[in-house]
């Protein structure tokens, strides 16, 4: 309904690189905008993401998903993989397209990737674990969540409404 909606995932770190431009010029177009500096990563933070996401020799595997509406980047999730666990670092998407719901589309494409390729076997969004700290001495608070549902943004979406009574 909106224009032409493509999907581009990249596991190749080389080609990778050119993705994190996509993620700082959608990181200005979403929800954190103008309003919220302190929530944006900037180019200091996306750097770190790219070098981090791209060190191949260190057994990282980077693995992302950039949505398109016609060939326009709208929506990004940026991962990695290490020891066939892929960590969720950023879901992102550009504001002026919420009401398509394409971050919803974006997450649920790439969780259908991380369970079907068979490169891992475990999910983290959370991004509490060990080999996410031990990259950095910072500490922050996070919610955890397992999916067990069959269609796994519905079930992730009805247990927090759930915890937070908005049912």
């Amino acid at each position: 309904r909106g224009g032409a909606v493509t999907y581009r995932h990249c596991t190749d770190p080389a080609t990778a690189s050119a993705d994190f431009a996509v993620f700082q010029d959608v990181e200005q177009r979403s929800w954190k905008g103008a309003n919220d500096e302190g929530a944006h990563l900037g180019s200091q933070g996306w750097a770190f993401q790219q070098e981090f996401a791209t060190a191949s020799a260190d057994g990282i595997q980077c693995d992302n998903w950039i949505v398109e509406l016609d060939a326009r980047p709208i929506a990004i999730v940026h991962t990695v993989g290490f020891d066939r666990v892929n960590y969720c670092f950023q879901t992102l998407y550009d504001e002026s397209t919420k009401d398509l719901y394409v971050g919803r589309a974006a997450v649920t494409r790439h969780i259908e990737s991380v369970f079907s390729g068979g490169a891992y076997d475990a999910l983290d969004l959370n991004g509490d674990s060990d080999f996410c700290a031990s990259w950095s001495p910072q500490v922050q608070e996070f919610v955890s969540l397992q999916l067990f549902h069959r269609k796994p943004y519905s079930g992730m979406l009805w247990g927090l409404k759930k915890a937070w009574g908005t049912r």
